[in-house]
């Protein structure tokens, strides 16, 4: 089944449209760059073949084009969804690991 973790929502769209308003469209940061280069090969590559993954298999045309893992995948949507619903104010991150030092005293 695709829609295993989506939770589709009407305001998609609104909210979409609303933060990119008013701000320069510009992606900054590597990871960014990779991800929207990524998605570029993918639909390149789709547009000289076809269509290789259905259109109704939404996650998993995602999940290829920008080489994210499905698990990864609902992780970010969740995230996106508790954004919407104003559970969080914004996207989390994932933790840095640190490891725990402990001072000997002599």
């Amino acid at each position: 089944m695709d829609s295993d973790c989506i939770i589709f929502s009407k305001y998609v769209d609104r909210s979409l449209k609303m933060s990119l308003q008013g701000r320069k469209k510009q992606v900054k940061r590597s990871g960014e760059r990779e991800i929207v280069y990524t998605v570029y090969k993918f639909m390149k590559s789709e547009s000289q073949v076809g269509i290789t993954i259905p259109l109704s298999k939404v996650q998993k045309r995602v999940a290829e084009a920008t080489r994210a893992s499905r698990r990864t995948l609902c992780r970010v949507l969740k995230g996106g969804e508790n954004v919407e619903t104003g559970v969080t104010m914004s996207f989390l991150t994932p933790r840095k690991l640190r490891p725990n030092f402990a001072l000997k005293v002599s």
